[in-house]
């Protein structure tokens, strides 16, 4: 705690000096300072710079440590061609992957000062580190003093097609008054400014057009990295991403070694041969690894770095948590600290673990057990565990149906329709300062301010969110399976085929499944039990098969979505019905049985679903024909 101190002085120094500075102004006649000789615009990018300091020095989770104390250097790797002569004098192209110390290797960059090599791209998979990384290096350049450093998270951003509008915009609702003037604008420019945007894929998020998205802002950054580095190199970009919605159009924008890819803490055997074929057998592909940075194991660092910092004495990663069925977790930095709070909870077997879904259950058990579970509310009185877990779920389906990590309060609770949830939430964010809300912001998601100061929830981990979701589609379907056979016995109760249909449009309609929910809902499926995957299997393909008979009952929405959202929102139910079925198929080993009209739906259906999406690195529908028995009437 002593160690954070310092920045923390400076941040309140500087923010009290720019917030009330008249009341010092004879202390600025009697001392030659620095805040008192610094211009408007010096003062707020100082301001910024402690800030910065202050952001890598604050507690993760519900931890003492800060991210700083607990950080491990991240590496990674880039490709470059290697052109040779084979014996019979034809031209051989092989791909080489160089590593490199991440930090080491952009620090490099910037001191080149090549205005013709301005931008770096950034990729790397859910928890590998990316946001951490650029909270880091923002901090260590921006201490430096030599190159001012512009950090922003584009899911707080505003897509526009003109970068400089989209910088405008975004200072211009900062209501902490913490951030400084757009370096873009001529009048506030530096000499030298390094511009980071963290998170591509999530700005993404904000149109039904992944790829177009990110392709329009990356050729806008490309332009206005060409425009304002026409003399000398002034401004730098480092853009982040997960690379799930990125083509080949995406990459032709850069050039060779524009791109580096994170590596994880460590890359076993298995990991290092499977890296090895990821590219097309056709290719040849070679690691140089110079300084032998893959031969570190990375965890074993963290576990003893985190056994000094929580005095739990690990000196390297348990033996115990040594297995292939974690490698996978472990060499993850978010799912490597998640997997550290379960291990030292005592709450899991390790032996039997073999999905990540655990691990997030457990920490969210552990969540409502520290403090929520003896806790009596004043007025709504006690909370169970399952009405704790809905309240996240529901939270997690309206972010993703707004822009993927943000939702305000007043869209939360209109979801929440006045249930006692809603009730629950509002009293819950009435009392701020309790133990529950501090832990609860720790873990899932924190309060943000906005220009109309409507309470906006964010997730702070966009994997959380995506599990919670997969969670949320689950119980969707088990209360549409137990309505629908209450619906079967007596046609005056439950649920019927259309009004099931209804209520999985409302979850699964407004925004499209992509590869991570997918995943989180195999994982789920997976873990229930046998009896009840193969009901839920024969409830989904029921109404499949009612779906293709009469189509999805877009007419029973209130009100009813315009023509394009309509077709949308159809499209994307009817996707999720069939990655659900897919997953109960998988869970159960049987066949799924439909009866299809004809062939020829079968084909309608399956081109519809893929040409829905632009983005066709991972098309869902293509990974859900395992165990399809295509049959018609």
């Amino acid at each position: 705690m002593a160690e954070r101190l310092p920045q923390y002085f400076l941040h309140s120094l500087i923010s009290e000096w720019s917030q009330h500075q008249q009341d010092y102004i004879s202390l600025e006649a009697q001392l030659n300072i620095p805040l008192a000789l610094a211009g408007a615009r010096e003062l707020s990018w100082a301001r910024y710079k402690i800030w910065l300091q202050q952001k890598v020095e604050e507690s993760i989770f519900v931890e003492a440590f800060s991210l700083r104390q607990i950080y491990i250097p991240l590496r990674a790797y880039y490709n470059q061609s290697n052109h040779s002569k084979k014996r019979n004098k034809q031209e051989n192209i092989s791909t080489e992957r160089v590593v490199v110390d991440l930090a080491t290797s952009l620090d490099k960059w910037l001191c080149n000062l090549n205005r013709e090599d301005s931008l770096r791209v950034l990729l790397g998979g859910p928890g590998c580190g990316k946001s951490s990384f650029c909270k880091i290096w923002a901090a260590q350049v921006a201490e430096q003093g030599k190159i001012a450093v512009l950090l922003v998270p584009l899911h707080q951003v505003k897509f526009s097609n003109d970068l400089n509008e989209l910088l405008e915009e975004w200072i211009n609702s900062d209501l902490e008054n913490v951030l400084p003037p757009n370096p873009l604008n001529k009048a506030d420019a530096e000499h030298r400014v390094l511009i980071i945007f963290d998170g591509l894929d999530e700005l993404a998020m904000q149109g039904d057009f992944a790829q177009g998205f990110a392709n329009n802002f990356l050729v806008e950054v490309v332009r206005k990295s060409r425009h304002f580095n026409k003399e000398r190199c002034r401004v730098n970009f480092l853009i982040t991403s997960r690379n799930i919605i990125h083509g080949k159009k995406f990459h032709s924008f850069l050039k060779e070694g524009q791109i580096l890819n994170i590596l994880p803490y460590f890359l076993g055997r298995e990991k290092f041969q499977k890296a090895q074929q990821i590219l097309q057998k056709s290719e040849d592909i070679n690691w140089i690894d110079e300084e032998y940075l893959l031969a570190i194991d990375q965890r074993q660092e963290w576990w003893l770095r985190y056994g000094q910092l929580t005095g739990r004495g690990f000196q390297s990663l348990p033996d115990d948590l040594v297995q292939s069925d974690l490698s996978e977790i472990t060499t993850q930095p978010l799912l490597n600290y998640l997997i550290a709070l379960s291990y030292t909870s005592g709450n899991i077997n390790f032996s039997t673990i073999n999905s990540t879904n655990q691990i997030y259950e457990d920490l969210i058990h552990q969540v409502y057990k520290r403090v929520w579970e003896n806790y009596q509310h004043p007025t709504l009185g006690h909370i169970s565990e399952e009405e704790f877990f809905l309240l996240l779920e529901e939270i997690s389906v309206v972010c993703w149906h707004t822009n993927g990590r943000t939702a305000n309060l007043n869209v939360v609770e209109k979801y929440l329709n006045n249930s006692s949830l809603s009730i629950f939430l509002t009293a819950l964010l009435e009392e701020k300062d309790n133990n529950i809300s501090k832990l609860l912001t720790a873990f899932y998601f924190q309060e943000v301010k906005t220009q109309n100061f409507n309470p906006t929830f964010e997730f702070t981990h966009k994997s959380f969110s995506e599990y919670l979701i997969s969670r949320r589609i689950i119980h969707e379907l088990s209360l549409i399976h137990e309505n629908f056979e209450a619906y079967k016995e007596a046609n005056n109760s439950g649920w019927s085929e259309q009004e099931c249909l209804r209520k999985w449009i409302i979850i699964c309609g407004p925004k499209a499944l992509d590869k991570y929910i997918f995943g989180y809902i195999l994982h789920e499926v997976s873990l229930q039990d046998g009896v009840k995957i193969e009901q839920w299997k024969n409830t989904l393909q029921s109404l499949v098969g009612y779906m293709l008979k009469y189509g999805m009952p877009m007419d029973l929405l209130h009100p009813r979505p315009k023509y394009w959202s309509e077709f949308q929102q159809s499209l994307n139910s009817e996707e999720a019905l069939f990655a659900t079925l897919n997953a109960c198929a998988r869970a159960t080993g049987s066949e799924i049985e439909i009866n299809w009209p004809s062939y020829n739906d079968f084909k309608k259906v399956f081109s519809r679903l893929k040409n829905q999406r632009s983005d066709t690195t991972y098309p869902i529908i293509e990974n859900c024909l395992g165990y399809l028995g295509v049959i018609h009437e």
